[in-house]
């Protein structure tokens, strides 16, 4: 939805409607006129929603929208830039999970947690999950 946005926001204002509509009919999108059930010109297109007096305004209010439900990506890291702190927590906490058998409970417990709360991916949050519910059931040794 961005990249259609930020695409849409290089033409000229009069050609953004056009562009808009054009959308709708290769995406999927809806754009409905006054008299069709409504007051309004509104537009429906990849889930973002606008309406407006007029099509340039419903145009203009949806780029809007648009914008603000898909926030810019990223610029990707160059090769000279470090890995975020948050990716090295992540990697230092995929590690101690893919030895359990060199960590204590307490050391296995926080890298269950930071995978959890750090890792996108599947595997790896169900292996934290599982494993520190195993953690959790087992009784604590004793000093």
């Amino acid at each position: 939805m961005r990249r259609l946005a930020d695409q849409i926001e290089t033409l000229r204002h009069e050609d953004r409607p056009p562009a808009i509509l054009r959308a709708c009919l290769e995406l999927g999108g809806t754009v409905s006129r006054p008299g069709d059930g409504t007051h309004f010109f509104e537009i429906m297109l990849l889930g973002a929603y606008a309406r407006g007096a007029d099509l340039v305004e419903a145009a203009r209010n949806w780029l809007a929208v648009a914008r603000n439900l898909a926030p810019p990506e990223p610029a990707p890291p160059s090769a000279g830039d470090p890995p975020p702190a948050r990716d090295l927590e992540l990697a230092r906490a995929l590690g101690v999970l893919a030895r359990t058998r060199d960590y204590d409970d307490d050391r296995l417990r926080s890298a269950c947690r930071s995978v959890l709360n750090l890792s996108r991916d599947w595997p790896a949050n169900n292996i934290a999950r599982l494993l520190l519910q195993a953690l959790d059931r087992a009784p604590r040794a004793e000093a």
